[in-house]
């Protein structure tokens, strides 16, 4: 198994960068019971609100906006049982056109 270096603040600053062109920012929402309950101001944050209904997109987006020339010319092969896929998919063709796509998923996606 590989070890991931644990990303910092610069990390995620950078990463922030390169989706904000494809993908917009989550919206953040207060409840007033959830305030009473806590006893503070708490924020939601809605995922939900991105294209697939979850943040792995925006991963997907992170990932392929680093890729060499030589890796996105020999393209990308990603596989899912959700819906993720297909929609990273199709930003990935959007935002970097010479980048090959393969989406595979084992069968058909629940709804």
């Amino acid at each position: 198994m590989t070890d991931w270096p644990v990303p910092d603040l610069a990390d995620v600053l950078a990463a922030r960068q390169r989706i904000a062109p494809y993908l917009g920012p989550t919206p953040l929402y207060r409840y007033p019971a959830l305030d009473a309950l806590t006893g503070a101001q708490v924020w939601v944050k809605h995922e939900n609100h991105q294209p697939v209904g979850a943040f792995k997109v925006r991963g997907g987006v992170n990932l392929v906006s680093q890729l060499t020339a030589d890796e996105r010319r020999r393209g990308v092969i990603a596989a899912s049982t959700g819906t993720s896929t297909p929609e990273t998919s199709r930003r990935w063709s959007r935002a970097w056109a010479p980048t090959r796509w393969r989406s595979l998923r084992p069968g058909p996606i629940p709804r």
